[in-house]
């Protein structure tokens, strides 16, 4: 319906549960599909206006998502959720200000994305998790003063972008994360 306030109550009893589950006690699968739900949850409070209840709601979306891992590390989605974990708490870091916590977390959410991309080479799905991942450290770097660097992320990113609109220059979303990109390095500049 396109109202928020209707899963509030939801949200809440959702992560009381998942804070009362002991994740050695679940299987891989179970895991995995409680840090999808949490990340959920958080985007939810984000869009709420409650950045405290989104970042412990992305904490202990990372901490399902870390134990699904370690259970089987060759799962690639188990692996992306992962490093997507670590982005939704990096990027509710750096909107609370904390430009080192979210360098941190972004910094894994790059190295993930980037095993995934070399592990599947030409995948669109990892290749644009590789371009997110210079993206937000580049981010992180400018909100750090760190422009050089910021810079060199951004131009990683558009190198991939450009890659990925050259081989489907139709594709609007390709497209727009070029865009976006060039856009990151023009502020900057």
């Amino acid at each position: 319906v396109g109202r928020l306030d209707v899963l509030d109550g939801a949200a809440t009893k959702s992560l009381e549960y998942f804070a009362s589950l002991r994740p050695e006690e679940l299987t891989g699968d179970e895991l995995h599909r409680y840090a999808l739900a949490l990340t959920q949850l958080g985007d939810v409070r984000i869009k709420q206006g409650k950045l405290s209840d989104a970042v412990e709601m992305f904490r202990q979306s990372l901490r399902f998502a870390e134990a699904a891992v370690s259970q089987d590390p060759s799962r690639d989605e188990w692996q992306l959720a992962l490093s997507n974990s670590h982005f939704y708490v990096g990027d509710a870091l750096r909107r609370q200000g904390d430009a080192r916590g979210a360098l941190a977390h972004l910094r894994v959410y790059y190295e993930i994305s980037a095993r995934l991309a070399a592990k599947h080479p030409r995948d669109a799905k990892y290749e644009t998790e590789l371009s997110y991942g210079h993206s937000n450290l580049g981010s992180a770097y400018e909100a750090l003063g760190d422009f050089a660097r910021a810079g060199a992320e951004y131009r990683n990113a558009i190198g991939i972008d450009r890659q990925r609109v050259a081989r489907d220059p139709r594709n609007e979303s390709t497209r727009a994360d070029l865009g976006n990109s060039l856009n990151k390095l023009g502020v900057l500049l």
